[in-house]
């Protein structure tokens, strides 16, 4: 995962030269943040959903 966002980021700074390197690792560190942050977020109530269609079979 960290290489494709890295591969990425280059790739789109030679496309796109206006985009600074700074501007890349912010953004690849906020998409690690936000998907550490998804997989907390939803682990409480899915679990309580689980655990209440268990005990209601």
């Amino acid at each position: 995962m960290f290489g494709a966002l890295t591969q990425g980021g280059l790739d789109l700074s030679f496309e796109k030269p206006a985009i600074t390197r700074e501007m890349i690792i912010f953004t690849q560190g906020l998409i690690i943040l936000f998907c550490g942050a998804l997989e907390n977020l939803f682990q409480t109530p899915l679990s309580a959903a689980f655990k209440r269609m268990l005990k209601n079979q």
